[in-house]
């Protein structure tokens, strides 16, 4: 009987670990995908109702994290078309910081908020009137000062949007430095995470590869060894 009741109990053990295990899993890709995680997959492969589930929840996910992409690349690159030497700057951004983040191998979630952040990171000149963003020569101090708000502007617009931290620390201290010599807000490599830290490093090396009015792009060699000195 001891026997018996023992082998009932392991399995009745057993069979609810078959399916607690990958439903826990299910639900707690459901809730990083509910707090704004849109890289967030259960993983799960049973060949169950619950594998069903996953396997739906799983694709659904996946087309929402385009469809998202999508939205804010649309955003990004109507702000970068106003001006034609920056057009695409955004979007390769995003993805220079995704690829150094999956390099350093940081989790899903942080490659797409790098991704995310590196879209939107100058959305605030939106707010920067077209005399000052697109002037071909120097900028009066005044006319720095205003440039240099972007960051400020974009916090400002992205405020009600809901979006994870990570992602405004992006728009917000993109264009700190590790010195303190950076803007707006003059932090410090203590008050940095690593989020506009690798922001910074694509946003500077697209700037320096690519074509502007002031200068040719320079060989991604020389972009390299500049940002090796930074």
């Amino acid at each position: 009987f001891g026997v018996l009741t023992l082998s009932v109990l392991t399995i009745g053990w057993l069979l609810a670990r078959h399916l607690t295990v990958p439903l826990l899993r299910l639900v707690g890709a459901a809730r990083a995908l509910a707090g704004g995680d849109f890289s967030a997959r259960s993983d799960v492969h049973t060949q169950d109702e619950i594998g069903v589930l996953a396997v739906t929840f799983d694709a659904m996910a996946e087309r929402l994290q385009r469809q998202h992409l999508a939205t804010i690349g649309a955003l990004a690159s109507a702000i970068d078309a106003r001006d034609p030497y920056t057009a695409g700057h955004s979007l390769r951004v995003g993805e220079l910081a995704a690829a150094l983040g999956r390099d350093m191998g940081l989790p899903s979630s942080s490659i797409q908020h790098l991704q995310v952040g590196g879209i939107l990171h100058d959305i605030g000149k939106i707010g920067i009137r077209d005399s000052v963003l697109l002037k071909r020569g120097s900028l009066t101090v005044d006319e720095r000062i205003l440039i240099e708000e972007h960051p400020r502007i974009g916090l400002r617009i992205l405020g009600p949007a809901g979006l994870p931290g990570e992602v405004l620390d992006i728009v917000g201290a993109h264009h700190e430095r590790l010195d303190g010599t950076g803007y707006p807000l003059r932090l410090t490599s203590d008050e940095l995470s690593i989020f506009p830290r690798i922001a910074a490093v694509a946003d500077v090396f697209d700037a320096l590869t690519t074509h502007r009015p002031y200068r040719p792009a320079i060989p991604v060699e020389d972009a390299l060894r500049l940002l090796e000195r930074e």
